[in-house]
């Protein structure tokens, strides 16, 4: 055989077999995180470090494994997500999360600070591994649902946030026989209230699962902060797609039953909610103030690319001030001006909280400067 012939043959293929990874993966896998203060001069300043486990950190989370293993779902949970390839990573300082999961990192970061007890401390890895399953099950859609449109991204990062908040109540209310301690940590949500009132009336976990799945989007609280959270992902996702020039955001969509099919780790719960709940009034709400914040986003990404069908999804959500539609409200001049006024008002209000923020922020900054000194 000839030199020539020799480079443009074709390689043997080599069948390699993939890594299974299992839980004691996830165990000799986990780092911690702290924070490491340096001074320099007057000034000191603060910098994350991360570091392997010691002894005591291992056997925290192993506690934790074995507390999610002690239910049905939990074993199923720890090993998809270890399959998945997932670390995890304690944060050994008080945070703003009690947990987080990151999907393109591969990370799953919990704030033992933050707990008070095993038992809550697994209620949050309970939820981030759900969420992990949900994004690995999709194609990491959950890290980055940009390829959809503007419509199916809310109800797709929606309908699994509540799902993650379902599974949680559900494993709370399992082992909160012999761990009441975990109350202290999930009582207060009207998510774990309304799976507890069913299952005393009922006792049945899948009516109950219902019931805190549709208790989380009516939590005005949740809905004020996830449609923040919600809106800057979206928008992040399409100002990313300018700067690499890709065109294919916005361009594909979910059905409900794909939605409901991939959101929860309990079979019989993607049953017990019906699909079309995922497009109510209820479930596919947002505020003029936010609408207009996704079409500045929609319009700055389309005209970019010139494209003739931008996706106008957005106008099929609802109005969270009248539960209309936004493209009936557009069609009906009466209600349009009256939508206008009272988005008016809401960007007033906004503006007011913005500057009362803004001062808190200049307040506490000068609080941490002086502490720094």
């Amino acid at each position: 055989m000839s030199f020539l012939s020799d480079i443009f043959s074709k390689k043997k293929e080599v069948n390699e077999q993939p890594i299974t990874l299992t839980r004691e993966d996830l165990e000799n896998k986990l780092v911690v995180d702290y924070q490491q203060e340096y001074v320099a001069g007057y000034r000191s300043f603060v910098r994350c470090q991360r570091r392997d486990a010691n002894e005591e950190e291992a056997k925290e989370l192993k506690q934790v494994f074995d507390l999610i293993s002690s239910v049905p779902e939990g074993k199923k949970l720890i090993d998809e997500v270890a399959k998945a390839g997932f670390q995890f990573s304690l944060q050994a300082f008080s945070g703003n999360n009690d947990g987080c999961m990151y999907g393109q990192r591969k990370l799953i970061m919990l704030c033992p600070v933050n707990h008070n007890s095993i038992a809550s401390l697994a209620t949050t890895a309970f939820h981030e591994m759900v969420h992990a399953v949900q994004d690995t099950r999709t194609n990491q859609l959950l890290s980055n649902s940009s390829k959809l449109n503007i419509a199916d991204q809310f109800k797709f990062q929606r309908a699994c946030e509540a799902a993650a908040w379902t599974e949680e109540a559900r494993f709370a209310y399992q082992i909160s026989k012999d761990h009441p301690e975990v109350l202290k940590h999930v009582s207060q949500f009207p998510m774990y209230q309304a799976f507890d009132e069913e299952m005393k009336k009922s006792n049945d976990m899948d009516k109950a699962g219902n019931a805190a799945f549709k208790a989380w989007y009516n939590y005005p609280h949740y809905q004020q902060a996830y449609e923040k959270d919600h809106i800057a992902n979206i928008t992040f996702g399409l100002k990313n797609a300018e700067n690499a020039y890709n065109r294919k955001c916005l361009r594909e969509s979910i059905s409900n039953e794909q939605v409901m099919d991939s959101i929860f780790l309990t079979d019989s719960l993607k049953k017990a909610v019906e699909p079309e709940y995922l497009t109510s009034p209820e479930a596919l709400s947002i505020t003029p103030a936010g609408l207009d914040r996704i079409k500045k986003a929609e319009s700055k990404y389309t005209s970019i690319f010139f494209f003739k069908d931008n996706d106008k999804s957005y106008m099929s959500m609802y109005s969270t001030e009248n539960k209309k539609r936004f493209d009936d409200v557009e069609n009906d001049p009466s209600a349009m001006l009256c939508a206008s006024h009272n988005s008016l008002q809401s960007k007033l209000n906004a503006t007011a909280s913005s500057k009362q923020e803004t001062k808190k922020n200049l307040v506490q900054k000068a609080l941490i400067n002086n502490m720094g000194r």
